[in-house]
């Protein structure tokens, strides 16, 4: 069993931990009994969502005997996390101290801004990791302040990639490296997971608030009132809107040129809301929402912490766990693995898939690649859009070597796209090969299978029952290959009452409770403005893949995930489900976003610039001499003062002010802003890239190695099929037989 040694106390480590436990892991959390103190209910209850599955053990640093048992478990440690913030680690045991101890362990630090750069020894919170991320400046009405998320869901999404870090140090232990010193930090965690706001900045755009509209070609796509709630509807397709219009009992609209397209729905918008807000008006969220997905339209209810815990999806899959809170004991639900319990090959089924035509299988060439934890895996990427893609693109980026198999069905002329969307497609599949196949005749069905024979991971995100239908379900993969990493993605997982429903990002948002979460006072959900959903569940898959391959590894054996989005989603919001079973909980966030008192956003010189503040209780902005006019300032007075120094300063020369002082602070950052950033130059994060003559920057790998490389940008995104040839001779085929195949059209190639 792997021993994991949790020094941590920040949320990113600690839930990095909690993933690993559930998985399996020893881990074991050494807390101050001073910093365990001063915590109040809130923090209690987090503590009892992040200690699930972890022994916790206090400790005073002060006192040699308990010095002497933490050095003990660290000398047998495989891994230590630790959390570093301020210019300083939170024990006394820093990465040099860990090596010292046991140079053979996994040395995991997390932090708000990394170890190094201008930023190393910002203070932060909750409210300026949204704005460092770049998500606060695009979230929230035009015109008004930008509006941040969840309270603490950036250090929980950091978690995910650190226990991803924590499982790439175990991998390259593995395959004979030097053991790594990891150094993840949140503001590069957040920046990688952005779908749209780095390629839409190559293509000379700044993306911005614009309130609860997805695009101008995508409507309606919003909440509507029911009888008993809400329901979001998320047409993204004039298919959807056709399906939709079937379903109210409306078909002759499908017609109506004032609703044809989705730009026209959006330019008729009262027209389009009225009819739509005359059907959802008369039903129960519930009925709605099982009428349109019935149909194959987006659907769901929006969500409170409190739904979730009735929620007939989750229950079924006996999602959520129960447990004795930390601060009196009472009962509390906690949101469970998000990776579920793998399953395994069935007994006895081993051998070919069925029907599979049998190819040589022969050794794939030797590789030049730089020495990367997953050197000599294969994945297999079948999957669409952004989940799915991502969590192949990382485990590329970690030495994999990842095929993309893509169908003919779907062509892909790259050169007729948009800049942005040719930026999108290079963001999420560099690092990988693409062979084109048509799975409809058996030769194509037949070259997949033989593939999936000799890979080691094959990630998919169809709708539950679509693999299972071409034959390469779980079951079949599993039995053809027993030491394959078999990984779904789907939105709600493979089995329960909702388990064949569509989603998008923004209707698992809805679903998660996370767009109840995020709102100006008073008034209703808004998204995120991003697709963090999405980027999430990817961020669980490539968790799923790295854990399978290490039991693999110890077992010999293949294992099945089955990942649901909205799981994976419910899991950064935890200890929000986890204040809603309690009784006594009421309503923490009914008031606004759920965040520290001290959370504020001031205008600062400029246009819709402003700068992020979390101003502690104890704070006394008197002590800025010459800045503010009365040096008594306190609470409400001081907020007034400090908003009219703003007004007239820059956003960046405010926030450096501030951190002067000891207070988070940070600039509501635009992408432009976060290209240019000093701190993100030092680091080196953004890498310039060239496509279609157009320069642009993309984020690289937030999982760092301050030890040796952990990644690597070794190609491009393909062309569509511009490696079939070259697959199909490692697979052993002769040139008359792909010659065959292109010819017949069961496969095609690509030049670039």
């Amino acid at each position: 069993m792997t021993l994991i040694v949790d020094l941590s106390v920040t949320t990113p480590g600690r839930f990095a931990a909690r993933l690993a436990g559930l998985g399996g892991d020893d881990v074991v959390r050494f807390t101050s009994l001073t910093a365990r103190g001063a915590h109040d209910r809130r923090a209690k209850i987090r503590d009892t969502y992040l200690s699930d599955g972890v022994r916790v053990s206090n400790v005073d640093w002060s006192e040699p005997h308990d010095r002497r048992r933490v050095e003990a478990e660290i000398r047998r440690a495989d891994v230590v996390i630790s959390s570093f913030a301020q210019g300083s680690f939170h024990s006394p045991y820093d990465p040099e101290r860990v090596r010292t101890l046991n140079p053979g362990a996994v040395n995991l630090v997390v932090s708000p801004f990394g170890l190094d750069g201008p930023y190393s020894a910002y203070h932060s919170s909750s409210l300026t990791d949204w704005a460092a991320g770049g998500y606060l400046y695009i979230t929230g009405e035009p015109g008004r302040p930008p509006l941040p998320g969840p309270r603490d869901v950036c250090g929980y999404a950091t978690g995910y990639m650190a226990a991803i870090a924590l499982e790439a140090g175990l991998a390259a232990v593995r395959s004979g490296l030097p053991a790594v010193s990891l150094d993840v930090s949140q503001m590069e965690t957040m920046l990688s997971l952005h779908q749209l706001a780095f390629p839409r900045l190559a293509a000379g755009e700044v993306m911005t608030r614009t309130g609860h509209s997805v695009g101008p070609a995508t409507y309606p796509h919003g909440s509507y009132p029911t009888r008993d709630g809400e329901l979001f509807l998320g047409i993204v397709t004039d298919n959807e809107w056709d399906r939709f219009l079937i379903a109210i009992d409306r078909p002759e609209l499908c017609q109506d040129v004032r609703l044809a397209t989705g730009q026209a729905r959006k330019s008729n918008s009262e027209l389009t809301d009225e009819l739509v807000r005359s059907w959802t008006a008369r039903r129960g969220t519930a009925e709605a929402a099982g009428i349109l997905q019935a149909m194959r339209v987006p659907a769901t209810e929006c969500a409170t912490p409190r739904d979730l815990l009735s929620d007939a999806q989750l229950e079924h899959r006996g999602y959520f766990r129960a447990t004795a809170c930390s601060s009196d004991g009472r009962r509390v639900r906690l949101a469970g693995d998000p990776l579920g319990v793998p399953q395994r090959a069935p007994a006895g089924d081993t051998g070919r898939a069925p029907n599979a035509v049998p190819l040589e299988h022969v050794a794939s060439p030797a590789t030049t690649a730089p020495a990367l934890p997953l050197n000599g895996v294969t994945v297999l990427d079948m999957s669409l859009w952004w989940a799915g893609p991502m969590a192949a693109r990382i485990l590329g980026d970690l030495g994999a070597d990842v095929i993309r198999i893509e169908r003919p069905a779907l062509p892909r002329d790259l050169s007729a796209w948009p800049i942005a969307q040719r930026f999108v497609h290079e963001q999420v599949n560099r690092n990988k090969r693409s062979i084109v196949v048509d799975l409809t005749v058996p030769e194509g069905l037949s070259i997949v299978q033989a593939l999936m024979c000799q890979a080691d991971v094959f990630i998919q995100n169809f709708r539950p029952g679509v693999m299972e239908k071409l034959g390469l379900g779980w079951e079949a993969a599993l039995g053809a290959n027993p030491r394959l990493v078999y990984v779904s993605l789907s939105g709600y997982g493979s089995d329960g009452p909702k388990s064949s429903w569509g989603t998008y990002g923004t209707l698992s948002e809805a679903a998660s409770s996370v767009r109840s979460l995020t709102h100006y006072r008073g008034e209703g959900g808004m998204r995120l403005g991003d697709q963090l959903p999405d980027a999430v569940c990817g961020l669980a898959g490539v968790l799923a893949a790295l854990r399978g391959l290490r039991m693999r590894s110890r077992t010999g054996a293949g294992c099945a995930f089955d990942i649901s989005q909205l799981e994976a989603y419910v899991a950064l919001i935890g200890e929000d489900v986890a204040a809603a079973s309690r009784a006594d909980s009421g309503s923490d966030s009914a008031e606004g976003t759920p965040g520290s008192e001290g959370d504020i956003v001031i205008r600062c010189l400029g246009d819709d610039e402003w700068v992020a503040v979390t101003l502690p209780p104890e704070s006394d902005l008197g002590h800025l001499p010459g800045r503010l006019a009365d040096p008594t300032a306190r609470s409400a007075g001081g907020r007034e003062q400090l908003e009219a120094y703003a007004a007239s300063a820059s956003k960046q020369a405010v926030a450096a002010m501030l951190q002067e002082l000891g207070i988070p602070a940070f600039p509501v950052a635009t992408a432009r802003d976060i290209v240019e950033d000093p701190h993100m130059q030092a680091r080196g994060f953004f890498v310039e890239t060239s496509v279609a003559g157009t320069t642009g920057w993309l984020a690289r790998s937030p999982l760092r190695s301050v030890s040796q490389p952990l990644t690597a940008f070794q190609r491009h995104a393909p062309m569509e099929g511009e490696q079939t040839l070259e697959v199909l001779d490692e697979l052993g085929l002769s040139e008359e037989t792909r010659q065959r195949l292109l010819d017949g059209r069961t496969v095609r190639q690509q030049a670039r």
